[in-house]
């Protein structure tokens, strides 16, 4: 259940004004709530890609030139990367801002026995529940969950394949979120911001009579997703929301799964 309780919002909301966690400038949605191609599959989506991946190898005489583009990462993160990889490979200052994690491989040892040796393991580490559990393969947020207590680690345990890495990791205090995208040339001295992306994950807010799947219903975006949270949230569709608080319709703010992409390019300063 993603209920932020204690939360309270007095306004309105609406397509020009629809809530937004703190810390992200305000989001408009005025116009087309979703894009015809918002939710193609996957490989149609990616067929351009391959495309230009054709394209640039022809030009460049070079099948695997995109693989080299960050040598620091396997296959420069084109597939199949280890999160955990790429956090390893970050730098003193950059550890300072990754949030801490650990990895736990799945084995056939029963699950109660397992999601102990889960709690112990993050307990370790110096981070308790909530946490963030995420498979460290991973893509467009599948098998990402927030996990409040030992039982849904449990649940969340019994769904993983044996040998199966999963990434534990500390909740972040903030529900802002964004995605850069830096880039710095090998011999130069200072890197650029080439993308700048801001997450909003969606929300509805109660009205003290309404029921979840009202709620959603009657969101001018929301609504035309119903196929998205229908399932997601099929234990809470039928409860009252309380008025004036947020719920959150999904906890990774992935694009395929009703998260909404702004480009700030504004906002970079340098």
């Amino acid at each position: 259940m993603f209920l932020l309780v204690g939360v309270r919002v007095n306004e309105t909301t609406s397509k020009e004004n629809p809530y937004v966690p703190p810390g992200m400038p305000p989001l408009d949605l005025s116009g087309r709530t979703t894009s015809y191609f918002e939710f193609w599959p996957m490989w149609l989506m990616y067929i351009p890609v391959v495309l230009q991946w054709l394209l640039l190898s022809v030009w460049h005489r070079s099948l695997t030139l995109p693989l080299i583009a960050n040598p620091a990462v396997p296959l420069s993160g084109m597939v199949g990367v280890q999160k955990s990889a790429v956090f390893d490979a970050a730098g003193a200052v950059a550890r300072d801002w990754i949030l801490p994690w650990r990895i736990y491989s799945k084995t056939n040892a029963p699950i109660p026995e397992q999601a102990a040796d889960v709690a112990a393991l993050i307990d370790a580490a110096g981070f308790k529940f909530p946490v963030v559990g995420k498979p460290n393969i991973g893509c467009r947020g599948a098998g990402v969950k927030l996990l409040g207590d030992r039982a849904e680690l449990e649940a969340y345990l019994s769904k993983f394949p044996v040998q199966g890495e999963i990434q534990f990791q500390r909740l972040s205090e903030w529900e802002a979120e964004a995605g850069v995208f830096y880039v710095r040339h090998p011999h130069a001295e200072r890197g650029e911001i080439t993308s700048f992306t801001l997450k909003y994950a969606p929300f509805v807010i109660g009205d003290g009579f309404s029921t979840l799947a009202e709620l959603v219903a009657a969101d001018p975006r929301a609504g035309e997703l119903q196929h998205l949270y229908g399932e997601r949230h099929k234990a809470n569709w039928e409860l009252l929301i309380p008025a004036g608080e947020p719920y959150r319709l999904v906890f990774s703010a992935s694009h395929s799964r009703g998260a909404v992409f702004r480009d700030p390019a504004d906002l970079i300063s340098e």
